[in-house]
């Protein structure tokens, strides 16, 4: 229970990141095609009242709105399900182009090795720079000895 607890809430949170964070963009196109949606709905009431398996004509202004939000967000959507994200968009972009490359297993094998040289050079660079900072944190947060 308390894995799938843990997932749902994984899911979630990344699903409120992509929303708020990642892509602003797809949100505020979503938000326009949602109004777009409320406006043909206003605009078609008479001929919405006809249908009878859906009241769409009442649907609230929020609803046409997270609709075109959820609809702006389907492809990023169905991206975080297909994969195992690792959590920085460019080294999961650079493995997506990896897989996605016409390329034979050698080649991938050498891809995959050139990335995760590159990611630990980086890694290596924020650890040297961690301890720069905390060197200096160390010396001003020092009692003088003057």
């Amino acid at each position: 229970m308390t894995n799938r607890g843990d997932a749902a809430t994984r899911v979630l949170d990344r699903a409120l990141d992509v929303v708020f964070v990642k892509y602003p963009a797809r949100t505020g196109l979503g938000v326009v095609l949602g109004g777009t949606f409320a406006f043909l709905a206003r605009l078609f009431e008479p001929s919405l009242r006809s249908i009878d398996f859906a009241d769409f004509s009442n649907a609230p202004t929020w609803g046409w709105l997270m609709l075109g939000v959820l609809i702006m967000h389907t492809p990023t959507i169905r991206a975080l399900f297909k994969q195992q994200p690792i959590g920085n968009d460019v080294i999961d972009q650079a493995l997506d182009l990896i897989e996605r490359g016409n390329c034979n297993q050698a080649e991938k094998r050498q891809q995959y090795r050139n990335l995760i040289a590159q990611v630990s050079a980086t890694l290596a660079l924020n650890i040297t720079a961690q301890r720069e900072v905390s060197d200096v944190e160390r010396v001003l947060n020092s009692p003088d000895k003057s």
